[in-house]
């Protein structure tokens, strides 16, 4: 119970937390109630744990879990929340105390059905009695889970101990949206906290195999918790901060998982230096990009046009214009403005080139603020459009062109 006081006196137990101050009753009906502004006690669904099967807890909680029926305590003890609802919709509803037997945590999901269905507990209470003598197909398919029989036989899997509204939820969203996470579900033998945590997260299931899963089921550790799998939500978390585009494969086993988050670590550890050592050779390679264009645009004095030499060396097929005549000539067997440009050649506002394949065009490039040229039209005779593979063609030079 952690820092809660708790006192059992006349038949109520009395929980007193830092927020709130719950008290219970079982005699002569079950009722919870929370304590509001001016000493007004209000009927509760507080989600609380009230019962462990590992401890008797305080003397207080002891006494009044010797007030219940056992075999009730029993059935709601494995749950790590939600008790109460839970308890209540038992002792009230015999069909209930069926539907537990077979299928435990769908019997939970009645009693707590405001997480499923975005209603108010005590409009659950209210309904969990009439849906509950349902069908467990129907039950399911109330719930907002796929209305078919294998959903069933997924929940009946899921061990008590793993049980939360909201690990439930998320299963519900994850079998609607994966058909496969279903097939993949009905293999394991029994599905823990740590199955659970991969099948509710949409990520984490694409990333999960049959093996990894079987492990991952008969291992004591991964029952009420998922080391495994907050393992690897943690090294996701870090690689998208280093590289958000990699891709990462299936897991087979919880060791590889282990493995990769270390990997993960050190390359985090280090991310810092190496965004340092890019930004530095980023930095050097725009300096010798601006040192080489200052030297071109002084080279351009003593040209008879004012021409600075090409920024980018031309090839087979792409040829820069390097006077006014050229621009003139590309200018009429285009049929486009080029003639008057010479203006922006001598001033380093941009330079154009002649492209003969894979189609015709004429091409802008024009110096940027990091220190590398950019493409700024490309366009075909009378300033048509160009096939996607000569744009690809003109991309693919210049890249390669300032590659290093």
């Amino acid at each position: 119970m952690g820092r809660i006081q708790c006192d059992f006196e006349g038949g109520v137990l009395t929980l007193r937390g830092r927020l709130r101050t719950h008290r219970f009753r079982w005699e002569p009906a079950p009722l919870a109630e929370v304590l509001e502004a001016r000493d007004r006690w209000i009927e509760a669904w507080p989600p609380i744990r009230l019962f462990s099967p590992r401890s008797g807890g305080p003397a207080p909680v002891a006494a009044f879990r010797g007030t219940l029926p056992a075999g009730l305590v029993a059935a709601v003890e494995r749950f790590p929340k939600h008790q109460w609802s839970l308890l209540v919709l038992l002792h009230a509803q015999a069909y209930a105390r069926d539907l537990e037997r077979t299928c435990p945590v769908l019997a939970f999901c009645v009693a707590n059905s405001q997480a499923f269905r975005g209603t108010t507990p005590e409009q659950a209470a209210a309904l969990a009695q009439r849906h509950v003598r349902q069908p467990r197909r129907e039950i399911a398919g109330w719930l907002g889970f796929p209305a078919v029989d294998s959903t069933v036989r997924i929940l009946s899997r899921i061990r008590p101990e793993a049980a939360t509204t909201e690990g439930l939820v998320g299963l519900r969203t994850a079998l609607a949206g994966q058909p496969g996470l279903a097939r993949l579900l009905m293999h394991v033998p029994s599905i823990n906290a740590g199955v659970l945590f991969f099948a509710a997260r949409g990520r984490l299931a694409a990333l999960a195999t049959y093996p990894l899963l079987a492990e991952l089921a008969a291992d004591p550790d991964e029952l009420e918790h998922p080391p495994t799998g907050s393992l690897l939500i943690d090294a996701l978390r870090m690689l998208a901060e280093i590289d958000p585009l990699r891709r990462v494969r299936p897991f087979r086993s919880a060791d590889r998982i282990r493995r990769f988050h270390e990997e993960t670590v050190r390359e985090h550890l280090d991310l810092p230096a190496r965004r340092a050592r890019e930004r530095a050779a980023i930095d050097l390679r725009r300096r010798r990009l601006q040192e080489a264009e200052a030297r071109r645009m002084a080279d351009a004095r003593h040209r008879p046009d004012g021409f600075p030499a090409p920024p980018i060396a031309g090839t087979d097929t792409i040829h820069p214009l390097v006077s006014t005549a050229d621009l003139v000539r590309e200018s009429r067997e285009q049929i486009n403005c080029l003639w008057h440009q010479g203006p922006s050649v001598k001033e380093a506002r941009a330079y154009y080139y002649r492209v003969t394949a894979p189609s015709r065009a004429t091409v802008s490039i024009s110096f940027g603020p990091d220190g590398l040229w950019r493409i700024g039209q490309i366009r075909g005779p009378r300033n048509a459009s160009v096939p996607p593979a000569t744009r690809k063609a003109v991309e693919h030079w210049l890249d390669e062109a300032q590659r290093g």
